[in-house]
């Protein structure tokens, strides 16, 4: 099972586990993957949503400020970048 087919959206630049333990987040240029009812012995039979950004910067972290909520930021390219975002889960 593949996760995902474009090389270019599925590259994985950072990824963090919620304060409660049960959501794990995957960060890569324009994506989030979110995995939960995880076991580590068997990860591609988890629970995995993709969240496509709809915007292609160079996304570098991740990081849950709580459990719903993500902190996201970019790097600096062309002048463009270096923001940070929030992103609320559903």
């Amino acid at each position: 099972m593949t996760m995902c087919d474009d090389w270019d959206t599925c590259r994985i630049s950072s990824a963090d586990i919620s304060p409660d333990g049960k959501t794990v987040v995957l960060l890569s240029t324009g994506k989030i993957w979110t995995i939960t009812d995880f076991d580590l012995e068997n990860l591609p039979e988890s629970n995995r949503t993709e969240i496509d950004l709809l915007v292609r910067t160079q996304l570098e972290s991740i990081s849950f400020l709580d459990n719903n909520t993500l902190l996201l930021s970019d790097e600096e390219t062309k002048r463009e970048g270096r923001d940070l975002y929030e992103y609320v889960l559903k």
